[in-house]
């Protein structure tokens, strides 16, 4: 078995970078680890690309914080929902707590 790697296009890797290279193995576009989106200078972008990269971008650097339940929700939701294994389908109870979730 060969381990060498199979679209590598002779540059070092850079640790926690994401690159994206044509057919030729030339790389096109890089989303570094501090969540930049880097694209090669002899690639031409158009503008609905750019509109495109800068929706991604946004998406890449705004924060996204998790919804969370306490237990105590957890419990009021199985409470609601009479939850007991034998007479409720656990999808139903999942279903519950991600409505829950999402009201926060």
């Amino acid at each position: 078995m060969n381990n060498e790697p199979v679209a590598w296009n002779g540059k070092p890797l850079q640790a926690n970078t994401i690159t994206f290279n044509n057919i030729n193995s030339d790389w096109v576009m890089q989303i570094t680890a501090d969540r930049k989106i880097i694209v090669n200078e002899n690639v031409e972008v158009s503008d609905a690309a750019q509109a495109v990269l800068d929706a991604v971008q946004n998406l890449l650097v705004t924060p996204h914080p998790a919804k969370t339940l306490t237990a105590e929700e957890i419990n009021q939701v199985a409470k609601e929902c009479k939850w007991d294994y034998d007479e409720m389908n656990v999808v139903d109870f999942a279903r519950a707590i991600l409505r829950k979730a999402q009201e926060k």
